[in-house]
């Protein structure tokens, strides 16, 4: 019994748990969904960087061209018990063009004004990845049939995205798209069965089909009557990034 204990003593002594969370995503990042998931994620965390970019998906993130997409963005860091918000804030017509990962990963503190707060390169212990629902059309049609060149190339650029991301030596965690009443269910089917097929197990996935935008675009969860799902989600994800956050 003294020889269990000792071991299970050294066992807990080798776990060291995440301190600081980089949250990347897509539209829903950039609305309530991330919001709520960086306020969370603050309560738990001593430094949080969120960079939510409306249209993109994991091909926008780490390919060398550079792409400038609308439709709005959330960047957010909490460093020193603060936080800071954006020093750019856009309109969401406006094109913006989206962060390179392999430059944020080196150092999470985006803005040149983050930088000088920080003082030093940013780096998380985490990545959250929330990418996923910018794919669907790309790699599958609206009755689930793959488009295969498509497929091929979005499924690559996840498989780089994971790679950079242990490369830098955190531990990621993915958070996959909700579902909405203008998607069809064979297309999002198409999505999960190409997000799990694209992640493996190299790193643990959410499965959030269980959410759909019923209301406002179909889409998202942005106007007030989907506000709730969308709490609702972030609080399902951040409990989840929890239970993986250690190292």
């Amino acid at each position: 019994m003294r020889v269990f204990i000792i071991l299970l003593a050294l066992s807990i002594s080798n776990i060291t748990l995440a301190k600081s969370v980089l949250l990347i995503g897509d539209s829903h990042t950039a609305g309530p969904f991330g919001s709520k998931l960086h306020s969370l994620l603050s309560s738990e965390y001593g430094q949080v960087v969120t960079l939510g970019h409306s249209s993109s998906a994991a091909s926008h993130w780490v390919n060398p061209k550079e792409y400038m997409l609308s439709g709005g963005k959330f960047n957010q860091m909490f460093l020193k018990g603060q936080q800071v918000r954006d020093p750019n804030p856009t309109h969401w017509r406006v094109k913006v063009k989206v962060p390179k990962l392999f430059e944020v990963l080196n150092d999470n503190a985006y803005h040149a004004d983050w930088k000088q707060l920080a003082g030093e390169n940013l780096r998380a212990d985490i990545v959250v990845i929330a990418l996923g629902a910018n794919d669907a059309r790309v790699i599958a049609n609206p009755d689930g049939s793959i488009r295969a060149a498509g497929y091929k190339l979005r499924k690559a650029a996840i498989i780089d995205m994971i790679a950079a991301v242990k490369q830098s030596g955190a531990k990621c965690v993915w958070i996959a798209p909700p579902h909405g009443s203008k998607k069809t269910d064979a297309n999002q089917r198409a999505v999960y069965a190409y997000l799990k097929d694209a992640i493996a197990a190299e790193c643990p996935m959410m499965d959030s089909n269980h959410y759909k935008a019923t209301g406002c675009d179909g889409y998202h969860f942005s106007c007030s009557s989907q506000r709730p799902k969308a709490i609702k989600w972030a609080n399902e994800a951040f409990d989840f990034v929890k239970a993986h956050s250690s190292m």
